[in-house]
């Protein structure tokens, strides 16, 4: 899975190429534990932005998004509201739920 506000993430791979990093709006791919297969259809899509197109990548958009952790304590039972998540190649520490928003306008990209 990647969510992302802009079309490429490390090394120019274009996860959500219908991304705008200017509009706010988060683009969410996923596939849900693809066969040997499917990855290696995937492969020559990864740089191309065709890999969306692929019928077994599902993609979503949102203004906001609630990050929470589904585990829970082997011992105690109780729901673990800690994890880890990448944001633009940064490893994040969390505790959930949190709530991720972009705010429109934000940046000026200068190409």
């Amino acid at each position: 899975m990647n969510i992302g506000n802009g079309p490429f993430s490390g090394g120019g791979i274009r996860q959500n190429p219908e991304a705008d990093p200017r509009d706010g709006i988060f683009h969410a791919m996923f596939v849900k534990k693809p066969t040997a297969g499917q990855v290696i259809k995937a492969v020559p899509h990864v740089f191309d932005g065709k890999l969306t197109q692929l019928p077994f990548i599902h993609t979503y958009t949102a203004k906001e998004i609630l990050l929470d952790s589904p585990e829970t304590d082997p011992v105690s039972g109780q729901h673990e509201n800690h994890f880890t998540f990448e944001a633009d190649g940064i490893i994040v520490d969390a505790c959930g739920p949190l709530k991720v928003t972009c705010e429109h306008h934000a940046l000026q990209i200068v190409c």
